[in-house]
């Protein structure tokens, strides 16, 4: 008798009803060769649609949960007209990949293509190691393999960094964020060999080597809070509404400089792990998203014109490259910034005299500062050139700040703390699908996904199927979704996906924000919904996790 496998072992042990075994996955037939014609040479109706122009204000108004919608595509498609927002394709049935359904559409990321157009967003795990005198080192733990595990299991073919890894240590969002650093140099190795061992158990070698895996490099700016004293933010300006009292540490043009070699460096530890891309992060009023409104900075990066306010992500974009040529990069962008919600009319959704009475608002990207509710994807769409022509292939678009203007990324209404949100949240949603086109529109060259989706709830897959077969962009990411359902992306190539697993129904918080305040209190979650850990423990990614573990001596 031959000795078992880590994978016999594993279906040996799995004896939970209600959760996908791997021969369940194995037998899907979601990965399929990429045999869909030249790249590039697909149609694209949903882009010759002209540019709509985009709007952050929006009136106070009564609006209906998306989950009391009920399950009927029709029932969406109705809600859509009675908001204006009847171009958002809702499809009727879901089409398996196997079939030749859009969501197995290849998705191309520079030289690579996988096999799918489903990607697994980065999330800020809480789960870096905390040794036995409490010093956190951000090296991973067993909770950040088994979400890298689950990565590799759940059907994605694209997983947009797993991890977002933080270059420096006064640069975390949290005390127990990964760090990528030559100290955790093994602990990162084995987030994405366990990605991959994770794919090739459940889908084979193909769909392994056609696996495309990268991590998301991030300093966190004005959010960084590196220890559990509380925050430190390290800025590029002072804001008014943000910083009223200008405590905020402006870092110098020479501390930039030293930070620009971390990213440098942590690009090198990122290939050493064996990703194929790094994703310099740009997007949620982090470091790198905060450089594009510093109008007001003085000194080498900032200025009144784009180029000047570019000039030190793009530097970062450019030593990546010149030092490592070979390795891809993509960026998750904040398309366009808004003001936050405290400063606004309740009712109208119109700025407030706190912000009116500052004149221009010079302090937000993508918008227009003297009229900062409208969204300027000009000069969004400007900035994707610039980082198209300094070697990036691929654009993750969302919006906003989640620490301060979090409807316009994260469109839920707030249940957790009972306030609701003033306006129906699928315009949000569209409003950033509409955004992602718009890039896509103006810079085709550009790989484009979307984002902010996983507030469709059980519509996710129909929404999904729509614009990837118009054409929109070329990928959706979810992120919170993948959270509270790790399968999702795998029930929904297979022609299903439009409700939560049986075995969480009951417990999935529909608002996805419980993982937001679990990560600011620095609690553990395993990068899975917070709720949901419990009933995580009997899926199969919890033993699974336990044996790679035993079987590859990790060093965290």
């Amino acid at each position: 008798m031959h000795e078992p496998t880590a994978r016999d072992r594993v279906l040996q042990d799995n004896q939970t009803e209600g959760w996908p075994s791997l021969d369940e996955l194995q037998a899907s037939s979601i990965m399929l060769p990429p045999e869909r014609g030249e790249r590039g040479s697909r149609e694209r109706p949903g882009l010759q649609r002209p540019a709509e122009e985009l709007t952050t204000q929006v009136a106070a108004a009564p609006f209906t949960k998306i989950r009391s919608l009920g399950k009927e595509p029709a029932a969406l498609r109705a809600r859509l007209e009675k908001l204006g927002l009847s171009h958002l394709p809702v499809d009727d049935s879901l089409v398996p990949a196997k079939d030749g359904g859009p969501l197995g559409t290849p998705f191309s990321f520079g030289r690579f293509e996988a096999r799918n157009a489903l990607v697994a967003q980065p999330m800020e795990g809480t789960n870096a190691h905390r040794g036995n005198e409490g010093k956190i080192d951000g090296s991973p733990t067993f909770l950040t393999i088994r979400a890298a595990i689950l990565d590799g299991l759940g059907g994605y073919q694209t997983v947009w960094g797993r991890e977002a890894c933080a270059v420096t240590e006064d640069g975390r969002a949290s005390p127990r964020q990964t760090l990528i650093t030559p100290e955790n140099a093994d602990g990162i190795k084995d987030i994405f060999r366990a990605i991959r061992d994770a794919h090739q158990l459940a889908y084979g070698d193909e769909a392994a080597e056609s696996l495309v895996v990268g991590t998301q490099l991030t300093h966190s700016g004005r959010n960084s809070r590196p220890d559990e004293s509380g925050p430190n933010p390290q800025v590029m300006f002072h804001h008014p509404l943000y910083d009223p009292d200008n405590t905020a540490h402006i870092l110098s043009d020479q501390e930039l400089d030293a930070i620009r070699e971390h990213f440098v460096r942590a690009a090198g530890l990122a290939v050493a792990a064996g990703v194929q891309f790094v994703d310099v992060k740009m997007c949620h009023g982090y470091l790198l998203h905060e450089c594009l409104g510093a109008y007001r900075r003085q000194g080498a990066y900032g200025g009144e014109s784009l180029a000047e306010r570019a000039a030190y992500p793009l530097s970062i974009i450019e030593s990546i490259k010149t030092a490592y040529p070979d390795l891809e990069v993509g960026v998750r962008l904040s398309a366009f910034d808004t003001i936050p919600e405290p400063f606004l009319d309740s009712e109208t959704g119109a700025p407030l005299p706190s912000v009116t009475e500052l004149g221009a608002y010079v302090y937000g990207f993508g918008i227009n500062p003297d009229d900062p509710m409208r969204v300027n994807m000009e000069e969004t769409i400007q900035f994707v050139k610039m980082l198209q022509e300094h070697g990036v292939v691929a654009v993750n678009v969302t919006a906003g700040n989640p620490y301060k203007t979090d409807t316009v990324q994260a469109p839920t209404p707030n249940d957790l703390w009972k306030k609701p949100t003033r306006y129906d949240p699928l315009i949000s949603i569209y409003r950033l699908l509409e955004a992602a086109r718009q890039v896509k529109q103006g810079v085709p060259e550009v790989s484009v996904i979307a984002s902010g989706v996983s507030a469709l709830e059980e519509y996710l897959p129909h929404v999904a199927q729509g614009v990837i077969r118009e054409g929109w962009f070329d990928g959706i990411g979810a992120g919170r979704r993948v959270l509270s359902d790790p399968y999702w992306a795998n029930r929904a190539l297979a022609g299903g996906g439009n409700e939560w697993s049986p075995e969480i129904q009951g417990h999935v918080c529909r608002s996805l924000l419980i993982c937001r305040a679990a990560m600011r209190a620095t609690a553990e979650n395993g990068a899975l919904c917070y709720p949901l850990l419990r009933q995580f423990q009997r899926d199969m990614s919890h033993e699974l996790t336990r044996k790679w573990l035993q079987e590859n001596n990790p060093h965290q």
